[in-house]
């Protein structure tokens, strides 16, 4: 017994080694066109929008930007302190587990960007911490749960699906299940006017239509299924030039890249003397929007099948996609946040952008981000099996069962991580804008978390193996 603790400690602190070298060989953090919104607040240069997840910035100015302190840290900071508590646990096996997911470099590739998505994860992490912490119902689990519940609710309008199994858990701790599903639901809405409240009076954040990308891909993709010309449907000045021709209509949607949702929206190609773009320019007028709103229901609504097939077309497709970026590129540094130094000036002529801390690219960290993008881009069937999203919804499903057919009281904190990653993953069928790998994080680190749990409950030593999810 001895030996085995050993043994596991061991393993432990060499991946939380590795683990720290490798997130810090892409330090400070990797920036995309998504970044964008959020580094403009936090810069104090732009204001508040809703979508854009204002808490996220407002914590991040938290922590000064005088002497620029990245994103990643914070998060890192949190993921630290998350996997040396586990581990304080003695659960051991759970921590390693965690480690292992955190450092697939699909995984890690996506974390370092300055993403909302990462603070969804950090914030259903630590729920996840507090539930394996606090096995029985009390005012002061309850209080914590609920306001980190709260923070990882408004991280995305869709987080909702990962965070209703938890809080469901909280309550059937004590109460019955219609009583829990009734504090659920009165829990839910109370975020929902909380969540308004505190965007309109407290950061003043612009509200800013951005569904409408989703309802030109749906419109486009739904047409071209069909087989019809989409600019029947579109409002005019959302397209810069209109052209009938079946064949530069089909040129235009070959173009589109599962990765790049905006191919077909924004495009800037041609093709000879025939041009068929959909642009944003004049698109965000109300009347545009409520006119591409309405044709967007109008589609729906006459081809249900096609909208049915095409959203389960493209949910298939998300499913079994791979992390592929140059990481490289993307790493925060002055020339990548062009666009936001640009605007700042524009605003405040007198602005002074914050220190940027440079990358570091001595040989170790160079080596190791090179490692991690020849694994990443690797076709071996080992990582392309668990690299892929579609892998983890299976094994969540596979694993929910086992609970629910086995031992439905015991663990049941282990059928609620699984289900969260499930509802979370499914609840981008009608949503999903484009085919992002981020999109599945949770969904991803739902399962290791389950099995570590599950591996840690069955031959682990743990303390609170008796307690964990009993009603």
């Amino acid at each position: 017994m001895m030996v085995k603790a050993l043994y596991s400690r061991l393993i432990f602190w060499i991946l939380l080694v590795f683990f720290s070298i490798s997130y810090f060989s892409y330090f400070p953090g990797a920036y995309s066109p998504d970044s964008n919104a959020l580094f403009l607040n936090v810069l104090g240069c732009s204001p508040y929008i809703v979508s854009a997840t204002p808490v996220i910035a407002f914590i991040w100015k938290l922590f000064g930007t005088s002497d620029y302190i990245p994103l990643l840290i914070i998060y890192l900071v949190i993921l630290y302190c998350i996997i040396i508590s586990i581990k304080l646990l003695k659960s051991h096996i759970l921590a390693i587990c965690l480690i292992i997911c955190l450092i697939l470099p699909s995984i890690m590739q996506t974390i370092i960007f300055v993403w909302k998505d990462n603070g969804l994860l950090v914030a259903l992490l630590l729920l996840t911490f507090l539930c394996i912490k606090h096995s029985k119902f009390s005012i002061k689990f309850c209080v914590s749960f609920v306001i980190i519940a709260f923070i990882a609710f408004i991280m995305r309008f869709n987080a909702v699906f990962a965070v209703t199994p938890f809080i469901y858990y909280l309550f059937s701790l004590k109460f019955s299940r219609i009583k829990s599903f009734m504090l659920l639901f009165f829990v839910l809405l109370g975020f929902v006017l909380l969540n308004g409240f505190i965007n309109q009076y407290i950061f003043r954040a612009v509200k800013i239509d951005s569904l409408y990308s989703l309802e030109l891909t749906d419109i486009a993709k739904v047409n071209y299924y069909k087989q019809r010309y989409i600019g029947t449907l579109i409002p005019d000045n959302f397209i810069e030039e209109k052209n009938t021709n079946k064949e530069n209509v089909d040129k235009m949607f070959k173009l589109y890249d599962q990765f790049r949702c905006s191919d077909i929206l924004f495009m800037h190609a041609s093709w000879g003397d025939a041009k068929t773009f959909l642009t944003d320019k004049n698109s965000n007028s109300d009347d545009s929007l409520k006119k591409l709103r309405q044709n967007w229901i109008t589609t729906i609504y006459n081809n249900p099948l096609a909208y049915m097939v095409v959203r389960l077309q493209q949910f298939n497709q998300a499913l079994w996609i791979r992390r592929i970026s140059d990481i490289n590129d993307a790493i925060l540094n002055k020339s990548n946040i062009s666009s936001a130094l640009k605007q700042c000036k524009m605003d405040k002529p007198d602005f002074q952008l914050p220190q940027l801390h440079e990358p570091m690219n001595n040989r170790l960290m160079s080596g190791i981000r090179h490692i991690n993008e020849n694994i990443n881009n690797s076709d071996s069937i080992l990582y392309t099996i668990v690299s892929r999203p579609g892998t983890y919804l299976i094994l969540n499903l596979l694993l929910l069962l086992y609970v629910i057919w086995r031992r439905p009281n015991s663990y049941k904190l282990i059928g609620t991580i699984c289900a969260s990653g499930i509802l979370y993953c499914v609840g981008y069928i009608p949503i999903l804008p484009c085919l992002d790998y981020r999109y599945f994080l949770w969904t991803i680190v739902s399962f290791y978390l389950a099995f570590g749990l599950f591996l840690s409950l069955e031959y682990g030593h743990n303390p609170h193996r008796k307690l964990i999810g009993k009603v």
